[in-house]
């Protein structure tokens, strides 16, 4: 599966062009979304407020090189945070309250998103 099937920003800018809100769903647990998009939002994954969730300095340095390597116009062009700038007040998520709560919160914060 290519990242043009999981996000798909222009469905949500037609829909605002035509005067339609749009909600965002993600089918990705909260707890990965917070931390890579802690991660993208602050450059670090050191202050996630987690420390349940760590990435290896293998993973890290993967991570990071590929970050390196996306160049980005528009925020609300192929990045997958972005998606959440053009969804409306909230975003929904398949998710468990009792199992990612926090997750959940943090997440809500980043992306001042209910």
């Amino acid at each position: 599966m290519d990242g043009g099937s999981i996000f798909q920003p222009w469905s949500a800018k037609i829909a605002s062009s035509l005067g339609i809100p749009s909600v965002h769903f993600s089918t990705f647990g909260s707890s990965s979304m917070s931390f890579f998009h802690h991660m993208f939002t602050h450059k670090t994954f050191d202050t996630f407020p987690s420390p349940a969730i760590r990435l290896t300095e293998h993973e890290r340095r993967d991570v990071m090189a590929d970050g390196e390597s996306i160049e980005i116009e528009d925020m609300d062009e192929g990045i997958s945070f972005g998606i959440y700038n053009l969804s409306c007040d909230i975003v929904l998520i398949k998710s468990c309250r009792g199992i990612e709560g926090k997750y959940m919160d943090h997440l809500s914060t980043l992306c001042n998103k209910k």
